[in-house]
C-alpha cells in the first residue's frame, strides 16, 4: 500500500504540473516582435506603422498581421477556436472616406 500511494502521489503531482503548464499562455515568438505584416502591401499603412513604432517601439507587440480588405465596418479582430486574434482586418477605403469627409467639414468651418 505504501508503494501504491507513493506512485499515486507522484502521478498526481506530474499531472498537476502538466495542467499548470497547459494553462499558461504559449507566447508566439512572432507576437513578441514589433514586426507587422501588411497584406496586401500598402505604403500608407507601412508609413503609419513606422511612425507609431518610432513613438512606441512596443506598440505592435501582439499583432501578427494587418489585412486590408472590404467589409461593412472600419475593421475587426476575430476570435474563436480557428481564428487568430493577432490578425487585424481593416477597411482602408472606408477609413479614407471618413477621414476625407472630416477634413472637408473642418476646412469648411474655417
Amino acid at each position: 500500500m505504501d508503494e501504491t500511494y507513493k506512485n499515486y502521489k507522484e502521478a498526481v503531482e506530474l499531472l498537476q504540473s502538466f495542467f499548470k503548464k497547459a494553462q499558461q499562455p504559449q507566447m508566439d515568438a512572432e507576437l513578441k516582435s514589433p514586426n507587422v505584416i501588411v497584406e496586401p502591401a500598402e505604403p500608407l499603412i507601412q508609413s503609419a506603422i513606422q511612425l507609431l513604432k518610432r513613438k512606441d517601439p512596443n506598440f505592435f507587440i501582439g499583432i501578427r498581421k494587418i489585412i486590408v480588405h472590404t467589409e461593412p465596418h472600419y475593421g475587426h479582430v476575430s476570435s474563436g477556436p480557428k481564428e487568430d486574434p493577432s490578425v487585424i482586418y481593416i477597411n482602408l477605403n472606408k477609413i479614407n472616406s471618413s477621414l476625407s469627409k472630416q477634413l472637408i467639414e473642418e476646412i469648411a468651418t474655417f
